[in-house]
């Protein structure tokens, strides 16, 4: 029978860290919390690291739900963090993959994040174009 603390590592499983370093990393009281310790400019620039953070592609999450209110999942993060650093990105996903839900959020993203950008939607027929401006 497995223990309480493999079940509890388990759920980290995602990251393909080794179990033991999930044991070290959830034990471990400091963790990096990239909102702390501003300096001089952040105090006087309220919102500057944030929206550094933000317009970080490994914070995406960070994004997603602190101005669209959609929580991510891991694998839908990793996608949209590769959309989001390539020049003309696919996304080959299965039917039902929510490539329709991803791409608007990530274009409320760039719009939101980039002000003044031009995003074209466009798909193979009309109606997959309106289903992206429906999401969004």
């Amino acid at each position: 029978m497995l223990s309480k603390k493999k079940l509890d590592m388990f759920d980290y499983a995602w990251t393909e860290l080794d179990l033991d370093l999930v044991a070290d990393f959830i034990n471990t009281p400091n963790i990096f919390n990239p909102l702390e310790d501003k300096i001089e400019i952040e105090l006087e620039n309220r919102g500057l690291r944030e929206l550094c953070l933000m317009t970080d592609p490994d914070y995406i999450y960070f994004a997603a739900k602190l101005l669209l209110n959609v929580e991510l999942h891991p694998l839908q993060c990793a996608i949209l963090k590769q959309v989001w650093t390539h020049s003309f990105p696919m996304m080959i996903i299965n039917r039902g993959g929510g490539k329709t839900f991803m791409m608007a959020v990530y274009l409320l993203l760039r719009a939101i994040l980039f002000q003044g950008i031009r995003a074209i939607i466009a798909g193979a027929a009309f109606r997959q174009a309106k289903f992206v401006y429906d999401y969004m």
